[in-house]
């Protein structure tokens, strides 16, 4: 309703810095109805690859995907994302973006992180872990609510979160305050590490 007479709606799938997942049935029905460019952020969607809406730009015109190797596959340092989108977009997009954009160096970088690590497991272990510390939060006293998350953080709301923050980061873990953002006051937004370091925010917490 809010981007009506807009130009471009640019959505995340799934959301930051919630971490749900906008259902794939209703996002086809907004490209249906807006009357303009619709982009889908989907730099998450690795935790949840079958709700993609890659697959669809072939069926609307006004639809853009992207997609990153920031997140589930840890290059964010090589800067590489791509766009899915049908044969006009892509012409357009190639037209104003620049030659060479992607060096050979960050190319063999992706290529060789690729095939060198299993993210099949490793991306298994994130989810896993995810619900290990969703659980933890949900029994935690202070902690008033969890928000379930289909990427590789957690976003929870505590009473005392501006604290805990600061607390937090004077033992070295660094959470994200997400209080200051619309409808989420006193939140806090964990990233799921390893198991060690899980472990260690898991303990940092009953502490506090």
């Amino acid at each position: 309703q809010a981007a009506k007479g807009s130009k471009v709606l640019m959505l995340c799938n799934p959301n930051n810095p919630t971490g749900k997942l906008l259902d794939k049935s209703f996002l086809l029905n907004i490209v249906q109805q807006f009357n303009g460019l619709v982009v889908v952020d989907e730099a998450y969607i690795d935790f949840c690859p079958e709700k993609s809406l890659a697959n669809e730009v072939g069926n609307y015109s006004n639809l853009i995907v992207t997609q990153t190797l920031s997140k589930a596959f840890g290059m964010a340092g090589l800067r590489v994302g791509m766009a899915w989108a049908n044969t006009q977009w892509i012409t357009a997009l190639n037209s104003i973006k620049p030659p060479y954009n992607i060096s050979s160096l960050v190319q063999e970088s992706a290529i060789d992180t690729f095939k060198t690590n299993d993210w099949t497991e490793i991306i298994k272990t994130i989810k896993s872990e995810r619900v290990r510390i969703q659980n933890f939060l949900e029994n935690l006293e202070n902690v008033e609510t969890v928000i379930p998350s289909e990427a590789n953080f957690i976003l929870f709301r505590m009473k005392n979160a501006r604290t805990v923050y600061q607390s937090l980061i004077e033992e070295g873990i660094i959470v994200r305050n997400r209080s200051t953002q619309f409808n989420c006051e006193n939140t806090l937004r964990v990233s799921i590490g390893s198991p060690a370091e899980n472990d260690r925010f898991i303990q940092k917490m009953k502490t506090l």
